[in-house]
C-alpha cells in the first residue's frame, strides 16, 4: 500500500491544484456524456440515470430529508471515499505496476465502471480522477487520493444539479434547495408533477403562496 508522506509544499500546491484539474474535466466530460444520454433515449430508466431525485423534495416531509442527505453526505463524502482509496489506490493500484504508465489510467477506468449503478456519469468520473490517481502513483501516497477524493466528492454533491426545466429556486445546488424549505416553509413546493424521461423531462412547481392565491381566486 502506498503510504508515503506527502510534503507540506505539495498540500498546499499539488492538491488544490489537482481538485480544480478535477472538478474541471468532469464538468467536461458531462459535455460527453449528455449527448449520449440523449442519443440512448428511454432505454435507461431515470432512476439509474439521476440516482438522487432531487426534484422530488415536495413529496416528502423535511425530516425525511434531514435524514436522507446526512447519510448520503456521510456515504458518499466520508466513507466512501476513503474505503474506496484503501482499495483502489492502495491495494490495486500497486499490483498494476506491470501495465506500466497505463496502470493509473486502468485503475481509474476500473473505478469508474465499479460504480455500475450510475453509468450516466462514466466519462466524467473518469476524467475528474484520472489526474489525482496519476499524483497517487507518482507520490506513493495514499493520503493524497483520500484528500482528493473527500473534497471532489464533497463538490459534487453540494453542486448536485436539478432538471433544467426547473424554476429558479429548484435550479440551485442540493445544499440551497435543502436549506430553502427550512428558511421559508411557507414556499415549500405543494404539487409536483414529472413526466418523461432522463432527456425530455418536465416538472411543475406550485408553491404554498401560488396555491392559496389560486384557491382565493376560486373563492
Amino acid at each position: 500500500m502506498y503510504r508515503n508522506s506527502v510534503p507540506r509544499r505539495l498540500w498546499w500546491t499539488l492538491a488544490p491544484l489537482l481538485i480544480v484539474v478535477g472538478v474541471a474535466a468532469s464538468a467536461l466530460g458531462t459535455l460527453v456524456e449528455r449527448p449520449l444520454l440523449d442519443l440512448l433515449g428511454g432505454l435507461l430508466p431515470e432512476w439509474l440515470v439521476e440516482p438522487v431525485a432531487t426534484d422530488a423534495m415536495g413529496d416528502h416531509d423535511t425530516s425525511v430529508w434531514v435524514v436522507t442527505l446526512t447519510v448520503y453526505f456521510v456515504v458518499n463524502v466520508l466513507l466512501g471515499p476513503v474505503v474506496e482509496e484503501m482499495y483502489f489506490r492502495g491495494y490495486l493500484l500497486p499490483r498494476m505496476r506491470r501495465f506500466g504508465r497505463w496502470a493509473p489510467l486502468l485503475n481509474t477506468v476500473l473505478f469508474s465502471l465499479y460504480h455500475f449503478w450510475s453509468p450516466a456519469q462514466l466519462v466524467s468520473r473518469i476524467g475528474g480522477a484520472a489526474p489525482y490517481v496519476y499524483a497517487v502513483e507518482q507520490n506513493r501516497s495514499i493520503y493524497l487520493g483520500i484528500v482528493i477524493h473527500v473534497a471532489l466528492n464533497a463538490i459534487s454533491v453540494a453542486t448536485l444539479p436539478s432538471s433544467s426545466s426547473q424554476t429558479s429556486v429548484e435550479r440551485h445546488p442540493l445544499i440551497l434547495r435543502f436549506a430553502h424549505p427550512l428558511l421559508t416553509p411557507e414556499n415549500r413546493p405543494q404539487i409536483h408533477r414529472r413526466a418523461g424521461w432522463f432527456g425530455s423531462s418536465t416538472s411543475e412547481m406550485i408553491s404554498g403562496n401560488d396555491l392559496r392565491s389560486i384557491q382565493s381566486r376560486k373563492g
